[in-house]
């Protein structure tokens, strides 16, 4: 979509493994987003209705699907689903996210766009590392002292540079203590950020 079409959109985010939890008749095949869309607007924006999410208006809605690889062997049901779902309402744009196991997951042939996303080079790992502390940072001299010593840190732990190419890892490197030098070694990192992410 255009940029100044997703500014307009409505979004709603779906996890993949709620989906292939509920169990629905095939009369029935629309409850099954309904059901999880509704619950959706509920809990963003309180009381919006099913009806105003598919409404003809300037709002794009656009149903986002995370992580169709967690659906498991009811992929492919989910797939059929999805497909005639998508049919009843061609104003509904959906966009997933899959890891390359997932099984059955709409393709080429359902008309989707498939990307594959790639580690960040060392560039894109630098931009996003200035991104990063920049809103980690009480001020822009901290920022650029903050990611001139991580982006120096990777230099030297080579490691260390081959996580920071994926962009949770990075962020979750980025949020460990910065007064502290980075682990030297792969196990040392997860572990670091795990305690991270439980503390």
């Amino acid at each position: 979509l255009p940029e100044r079409a997703i500014e307009r959109s409505e979004r709603v985010l779906i996890e993949a493994r709620q989906l292939s939890r509920t169990e629905i008749s095939d009369a029935d095949v629309e409850s099954l987003f309904k059901r999880q869309v509704r619950q959706w607007l509920g809990q963003q924006q309180g009381l919006v209705l099913w009806e105003q999410f598919l409404s003809e208006s300037e709002q794009i809605p656009i149903l986002m699907i995370d992580g169709w690889d967690e659906t498991g062997i009811r992929g492919p049901e989910l797939r059929a689903r999805l497909m005639s779902f998508l049919v009843m309402h061609p104003q509904v744009r959906c966009v997933m996210s899959s890891r390359p196991s997932g099984s059955g997951q709409p393709g080429y042939l359902e008309n989707f766009e498939v990307w594959e996303i790639q580690p960040l080079s060392d560039d894109e790992t630098t931009q996003l590392t200035r991104r990063i502390c920049s809103v980690l940072s009480v001020s822009p001299a901290a920022a650029e002292h903050s990611a001139t010593q991580f982006c120096e840190s990777l230099v030297r732990l080579p490691e260390a540079a081959e996580l920071a190419r994926l962009p949770l890892r990075l962020i979750l490197m980025l949020s460990l203590d910065r007064g502290q030098p980075l682990p030297k070694r792969r196990h040392q990192l997860y572990r670091a950020c795990l305690e991270q992410l439980l503390s």
